[in-house]
């Protein structure tokens, strides 16, 4: 949760300054706008953490904080739940496409959205 913005980064930005100090990026899954029944229960706090988003987008607006909201429909290279799937391969649902991406590419949809802020939110990793 963000409760408010560190005033020197508005000061930052309002004084002709570089990039924010501190953006304010934000990762999740999205089972809340790609339905997936055996995660309905992560949906529902996913669509609250989207909406708190959003709204906090709209609030600081034109201040030069960027809000960006990055959701993962991915296993992350080299986790925890990809070393759980990968030991148990039974434990995921037979129809279901599991999409690997590597904490490189993560790292350059951060750095992409960071510096282009021309969205506010952006999918990766979920199949087509």
């Amino acid at each position: 949760m963000v409760r408010e913005p560190n005033p020197s980064v508005l000061r930052s930005r309002s004084a002709g300054g570089g990039a924010a100090q501190c953006p304010h990026e934000f990762s999740s899954g999205a089972s809340e706008s790609h339905p997936a029944p055996y995660l309905a229960n992560v949906g529902v706090a996913l669509a609250a953490q989207r909406g708190y988003l959003r709204q906090l987008e709209v609030e600081l607006r034109g201040t030069g904080v960027y809000i960006g909201l990055l959701n993962i429909g991915a296993l992350i290279g080299d986790s925890k739940a990809e070393r759980m799937v990968d030991e148990h391969p039974e434990l995921v649902p037979p129809e279901l496409e599991i999409v690997r991406i590597s904490n490189d590419e993560l790292g350059e949809h951060y750095w992409r959205m960071y510096t282009e802020r021309d969205e506010i939110e952006t999918d990766v990793g979920f199949p087509d």
